[in-house]
């Protein structure tokens, strides 16, 4: 059951990625049109620095769920 929520997951989160992108190509100022490109090829530097940074803040801390 993980394993299929883990698949629906992924597939999801790729839909969601392309169709962000897309949305801010569309949806760019035609001003500088160098905006667009910077935001879509910037995006997956970010989120990998970001997640990055969050793991490395955890790495020694023991997180505890309550549900």
């Amino acid at each position: 059951m993980l394993l299929i929520g883990r698949f629906i997951q992924g597939i999801a989160s790729g839909l969601a990625s392309s169709t962000i992108t897309t949305y801010v190509a569309d949806n760019a100022p035609t001003s500088p049109k160098w905006i667009s490109a910077a935001v879509i090829s910037g995006a997956p530097w970010l989120d990998f620095h970001l997640v990055l940074l969050v793991q490395l803040s955890f790495r020694n801390t023991v997180l505890v769920l309550y549900l």
